[in-house]
């Protein structure tokens, strides 16, 4: 029997190398309608989250979360997880008190109360350093007035630099009042998230970028 002889004319690389097909998919991503279409999907998702989270708070004052909750409830059962949330939920008015001005709400037994009469109070303090740096400008600009010539410009230019300092400092304390605040009423359960996801791909950036993409693994098992 004659062997037969065949004569290879051509290779089919797309089947020699079917996993190739994946790249193919490049040109689609690139496509414009479909950058669009998934910008239009992430707009919506995060559109979708900020109502949620602003509709459960107003629901519950128990939908806060604690920062780096995710993190927390990585590392720990689901029981030990909702007796540390509970207890972090029953600290807060106490811990509102640690705050400056803290005196203001001794007698207050609802953290939302709290948290409104703490804010008012910083806003007041406010308002009142702003009133009285005012009026030490308009009373050392009318000492002022009884000068002549530089020292009269000079008296003017530095009762303007105090009074922009005491505007400044008011504007901070407000600021450190509300960010304690904040810090003591947690976040919303979207806004955490968000925050969890971003610090995950930081991480995973971070890690790839000094080549060590696998040696945090068995310390995140540990942890858990």
């Amino acid at each position: 029997m004659a062997s037969e002889q065949h004569t290879v004319r051509s290779i089919s690389w797309n089947e020699v190398f079917s996993y190739a097909h994946i790249f193919k998919s490049f040109k689609m991503a690139i496509h414009p309608n479909k950058i669009i279409l998934a910008l239009m999907a992430i707009f919506l998702t995060a559109l979708f989250g900020w109502v949620s989270e602003r509709v459960w708070t107003c629901v519950s004052d128990d939908n806060w979360v604690e920062k780096h909750e995710p993190w927390e409830y990585w590392k720990m059962d689901r029981a030990a997880f909702g007796t540390h949330r509970q207890g972090w939920l029953d600290g807060r008015l106490a811990s509102l008190r640690t705050l400056p001005g803290g005196d203001e709400i001794k007698d207050e037994t609802d953290f939302n109360e709290a948290y409104d009469k703490l804010s008012k109070h910083y806003r007041e303090v406010y308002d009142d350093d702003i009133k009285k740096a005012d009026e030490a400008f308009e009373k050392a600009k009318g000492q002022a007035e009884d000068l002549s010539g530089e020292e009269r410009d000079a008296a003017v230019v530095k009762a303007k630099a105090a009074r922009q300092k005491a505007r400044h400092n008011a504007w901070y304390d407000l600021a450190e009042g509300n960010r304690g605040l904040a810090s003591k009423r947690g976040q919303r359960v979207f806004t955490a998230f968000v925050k969890w996801e971003l610090r995950c791909v930081t991480n995973a950036v971070r890690s790839v970028a000094k080549g060590s993409i696998v040696s945090g693994l068995s310390r995140l098992r540990e942890d858990r």
